[in-house]
């Protein structure tokens, strides 16, 4: 069975630690708009409390808000 993208990302933010900075982020070459059309947001934050890591928390929320800070500097850029 394949990994839902909700449980590969936080997997791979949860074995990586020193993903904090936005530069971290940057170097993914993460595409934000095929991962919020794809990711349910609720689910994402239910399996991370499920990990019981605060540190984990804390970075999905930075990485949350890079995305959707991707997000809107794409769509401005494409007006």
């Amino acid at each position: 069975k394949i990994a839902e993208i909700e449980k590969a990302v936080l997997d791979y933010v949860y074995l990586n630690p020193k993903i904090a900075q936005d530069a971290d982020f940057y170097e993914w070459r993460f595409n934000s708009h095929e991962f919020l059309s794809r990711a349910n947001i609720p689910k994402l934050h239910e399996y991370a409390i499920v990990f019981g890591n605060k540190s984990l928390l804390k970075r999905l929320e930075k990485i949350l808000a890079l995305i959707e800070k991707d997000t809107h500097h794409v769509d401005l850029a494409s007006n």
